[in-house]
């Protein structure tokens, strides 16, 4: 009898030990983790050859950098699905890239027409989108290919939900039987 309580103790007390030191450590260790992982960089001299260009790996450097081009994307507009779209990104010269979204990608998110700035897409082929509507906002995750744009409700024409706007209607197929 005496043996199976010292042997339950061991136990016990080596249990109560591994939680202790794993409640202890556990924060310590993923501290040490996230600072290597944020010291980690790409080195461009690994590369030879292929004519890769200068800076070609060290775009992954940082979270936000995308390369300028078309991609399929989620769009959500306050956070609720849209739909999904090809969109072009645009550089515009000052280390921004911006997606170029057209005047009728913001008459068909119910954007009320005395808020969209015509005059933006006359000067130019492309502007950001906080310049065509006032107060917008777009954030562009990469890695799940979702562009969320935030527009302020007040500019939003009040539509319910599911609504389908009837320029969007079709007549169908005509079947007999």
């Amino acid at each position: 009898m005496n043996k199976s309580v010292t042997f339950f103790n061991a136990k016990l007390s080596a249990l109560l030990f591994f939680l202790f030191a794993k409640m202890v450590l556990s924060p310590v260790v993923a501290d040490e983790l996230l600072e290597d992982f944020q010291d980690y960089t790409f080195d461009d001299s690994l590369l030879f050859g292929g004519g890769y260009g200068d800076n070609y790996l060290s775009r992954f450097n940082s979270k936000s950098d995308i390369i300028p081009g078309q991609y399929q994307v989620d769009i959500y507009i306050n956070n609720t699905y849209f739909k999904r779209q090809v969109i072009d990104f645009v550089d515009s010269g000052s280390d921004k890239i911006f997606p170029c979204l057209d005047i009728n990608f913001w008459h068909e998110t119910n954007v009320i027409s005395t808020y969209i700035d015509d005059e933006s897409f006359e000067k130019a082929e492309c502007a950001s989108p906080d310049s065509i509507v006032r107060g917008v906002s777009t954030q562009f995750d990469s890695e799940k290919l979702r562009l969320d744009i935030t527009i302020p409700q007040a500019y939003l024409q009040q539509t319910p939900r599911g609504f389908v706007d009837p320029a969007s209607w079709s007549t169908g197929a005509d079947y007999t039987f």
